[in-house]
């Protein structure tokens, strides 16, 4: 109950608002997640390439290898993106979506590069 003389000393005024709330996605974990894709696909690219040099079986196993990480990191980049702007009023589908969007994004590329270098790269 409210004094009829005013807020107690000290106490903020009645009308002061309260601060916007953190969404629920940080910025660091927008940043952290794209830069690991980078990370990821130049590492990637260069591992593919080393093994593709010696022979060309190699190089199609470490594209198998790599193909999930790199599609996981992209994958949760823009899921961290969509959690921090797109999903801000409702926070548990913004916490989960960098993560489910990365392992979508992952296995959609793994199971996708499986399929190429299985039915059309032998025919190229």
């Amino acid at each position: 109950m409210q004094s009829p003389y005013g807020p107690p000393p000290g106490a903020p005024p009645a009308h002061a608002g309260h601060a916007a709330p953190e969404p629920p996605v940080s910025k660091l974990a927008v940043i952290i997640f794209n830069l690991l894709g980078v990370v990821a696909t130049v590492v990637g690219g260069a591992a593919i390439g080393v093994a593709a040099a010696g022979s060309e079986s190699a190089g199609v196993t470490v594209s198998y290898i790599v193909a999930g990480p790199v599609g996981f990191f992209w994958g949760a980049g823009v899921g961290a993106l969509l959690g921090r702007f797109a999903l801000k009023d409702k926070p548990g589908a913004a916490k989960a979506a960098p993560w489910g969007c990365g392992c979508g994004c992952g296995m959609f590329l793994a199971f996708g590069l499986i399929g190429f270098m299985v039915a059309i790269f032998p025919s190229l």
